[in-house]
């Protein structure tokens, strides 16, 4: 047998794998091949102890990495994947990626991955227009770079931590997203739009880094996962923009979705003027997001949203009378006077309701002042 391990030890390894498992309770080995493969395929993960800086266990580990490791088979098609988003000390936009098949040349056009299209993201194309091998602070220019190299390039303006190039697709998003709202208090005389700007920035290096703009209370708002976050936060804009900022206090991020059509009615009367608003809603595919409609025929109502992180607010967008080919099924939203009441009293038939059969008072509709 090719490794000196226990019993015990070799019965751990092939339960990670049935195959493996099937073939050891036959024979009682696990070579070192099927070993190495386990390692590749990310369900065994060898774990060394050791002291770099007192010379202990580092040969131990370099013989791991020699004995357990394979090289990868890269692709001839050019493929790459952004890990990380910096800037250096110039302000040049830095795109840090592993080069994951072909190569890489200086000023060679890169364009979003075929399957990111298909995706939905949107097309681009730019050069890069440096190619650099960091080694600490200093860097190394070099033309070209072969799959497997890690590298940072300048020029690209689209990129963000987790996408794919080329023939590579984009990674997975994280599954924990934050659940607090916070809004960043800035101090006396900054200026909020350059300071949203340069958020931004932090923005692109850290996905899980929401910003979020309210328009209508000329605000900045940050979604995050608590007060850990908040220090590491407010820390890093003090380094990079020499501003202190604050927090207000948090508030939870709620997300729900309705299990079956509704429709919700608000009545008003502003000014001696009778208004009448339905908001018919329907369930859509789970994680398809939001979208509006209308079906009212040769009708363009103006519909105010934003979708901004699941934001609401006073962006203004118009809708497609019949979107599909479909007329009245789709989620709707509708802005209803008098005379478009007087035109549809089908929209009356059924109790005004919500999730959860809560029902609208008159002249309530979530979100805005009665009579508003």
């Amino acid at each position: 047998m090719e490794n000196k391990f226990s019993e015990e030890f070799l019965e751990s390894l092939a339960m990670c794998d049935e195959k493996l498992l099937e073939k050891y309770l036959e024979t009682g080995e696990v070579s070192r091949r099927e070993i190495t493969g386990l390692i590749a395929d990310r369900k065994v993960f060898p774990c060394y102890f050791g002291s770099a800086l007192r010379m202990e266990g580092v040969e131990k580990l370099i013989r791991g990495l020699d004995r357990y490791t394979r090289c990868p088979v890269y692709p001839e098609a050019f493929g790459a994947k952004v890990y990380k988003i910096a800037r250096d000390d110039q302000g040049n936009r830095l795109s840090y990626m592993k080069i994951t098949g072909g190569t890489l040349k200086v000023k060679e056009l890169l364009i979003t991955s075929k399957g990111n299209v298909a995706a939905g993201e949107e097309v681009w194309e730019e050069k890069a227009d440096q190619i650099r091998i960091y080694s600490g602070a200093r860097f190394e220019l070099v033309k070209e770079v072969p799959a497997g190299t890690v590298c940072a390039v300048t020029g690209l303006s689209h990129t963000f931590p987790g996408q794919g190039l080329g023939v590579t697709e984009n990674s997975n998003m994280p599954v924990l997203e934050p659940v607090l709202n916070y809004q960043i208090i800035l101090p006396e005389g900054c200026d909020v739009h350059q300071m949203l700007k340069k958020l931004r920035e932090l923005e692109e290096e850290d996905p899980q880094l929401h910003i979020v703009w309210d328009e209508q209370l000329g605000e900045i708002h940050a979604m995050l996962m608590g007060d850990v976050q908040i220090e590491i936060l407010k820390r890093l804009i003090w380094e990079r923009f020499h501003v202190a900022v604050d927090f207000g206090t948090g508030n939870i991020v709620y997300k729900e979705t309705i299990a079956a059509p509704v429709e919700g009615v608000g009545h008003f009367e502003p000014l001696r003027h009778y208004a009448e608003v339905h908001l018919l809603l329907e369930p859509g595919d789970q994680g398809s997001g939001m979208q509006f409609f209308t079906p009212a025929a040769g009708q363009r109502p103006r519909i105010r949203h934003r979708l901004q992180r699941g934001r609401a607010g006073p962006e203004l967008a118009e809708t497609d009378p019949h979107p599909s080919g479909r007329k009245g099924t789709q989620r709707s939203a509708d802005w209803c006077t008098d005379h478009r009441y007087a035109d549809y009293p089908a929209y009356r038939t059924g109790p005004p309701e919500t999730h959860r059969r809560r029902r609208f008072p008159s002249g309530y509709l979530s979100g805005y002042p009665s009579g508003a």
